[in-house]
């Protein structure tokens, strides 16, 4: 008897940075330091088609998520920040967010690894100096009264990356969903 197929998605975030003459001051990859519980919880939502899962939204209220399976793709959203806590899965937003951008979007299939990479880029200038220390990705969701809310999905610590004023980050977050077996 076989054992239960198991779906384990993998998470890569890299970065980017320049001066403010374009310049490539600093980048970097690494495997994603945790996956939140609320992107588990809005994906069992949606696969089980009901209300009965709740989340954690950017204010730290606890909601029902939809089970329809409605969220807003045009508003995922990247966070810069400077926090340095160790993230937990429990996280709900950046320790000290300084930035957002609303993010792109795009997959392809990767055939020879069986898998699909689902990616989200955003980028941000700054006028003055920061240091950009965790990265975020979050999205907004319906809850079960039709209402939208915003929820972290993934937090991780990077560099940390001085960036000089005029200066900029561009930040991409790629998952691997796999398929076949």
């Amino acid at each position: 008897m076989q054992g239960i197929p198991t779906l384990k998605i993998d998470c890569k975030v890299s970065w980017r940075a320049w001066d403010k003459n374009g310049k490539i001051i600093s980048e970097g990859s690494k495997k994603g330091d945790i996956c939140l519980i609320n992107f588990s919880k809005v994906l069992m939502a949606i696969l089980s088609a009901t209300d009965n899962y709740t989340a954690v939204d950017f204010g730290g209220a606890t909601f029902f998520i939809s089970g329809d399976g409605r969220t807003q793709y045009e508003r995922v959203r990247m966070h810069f920040g400077k926090g340095t806590t160790t993230p937990t899965k429990s996280d709900y937003c950046l320790e000290s967010e300084v930035a957002s951008e609303i993010a792109s979007h795009g997959w392809e299939q990767d055939d020879a690894n069986s898998r699909y990479i689902l990616r989200f880029t955003a980028s941000h200038d700054f006028t003055e100096a920061r240091t950009i220390s965790e990265v975020g990705l979050s999205q907004v969701v319906y809850d079960d009264t039709g209402a939208l809310r915003r929820v972290f999905y993934f937090r991780d610590l990077i560099g940390p990356v001085d960036i000089p004023a005029g200066g900029g980050i561009s930040v991409t977050y790629e998952l691997y969903i796999p398929f076949g077996g």
